[in-house]
């Protein structure tokens, strides 16, 4: 078997928000890119480039954090590995509680 080209990526990452309220709440929002260039895997299959864009929104309320959370914005049809396509846009979101410290 060949060994896999190296992946050539780019990586970048903005978050910006701050704490309100004298501490009690923050709100943060953020978008995060990723570029991958076109390379070949283990059985010598080209797997084309992609770039992919998420954004997240997050709050906090005193022991409350909500999160909102776009996943591949642009709806990128790609592949990781050959053969296997990557997650459409997708929503998640959620509330995480901190019940004890």
């Amino acid at each position: 078997h060949q060994i896999a080209d190296l992946e050539e990526w780019l990586g970048a990452a903005l978050f910006v928000g701050g704490e309100m309220f004298n501490g009690t709440s923050a709100l943060h929002a953020g978008v995060e890119y990723v570029h991958v260039d076109e390379r070949t895997d283990f059985a010598g299959q080209a797997i084309p480039s992609f770039q992919v864009v998420n954004f997240t929104l997050e709050g906090r309320l005193i022991d409350a954090h909500l999160y909102l959370r776009m996943q591949n914005a642009f709806d990128e049809p790609y592949e990781t590995q050959s053969g296997y396509l990557m997650t459409p846009r997708t929503f998640v979101y959620g509330i995480e509680w901190t019940l004890f410290d």
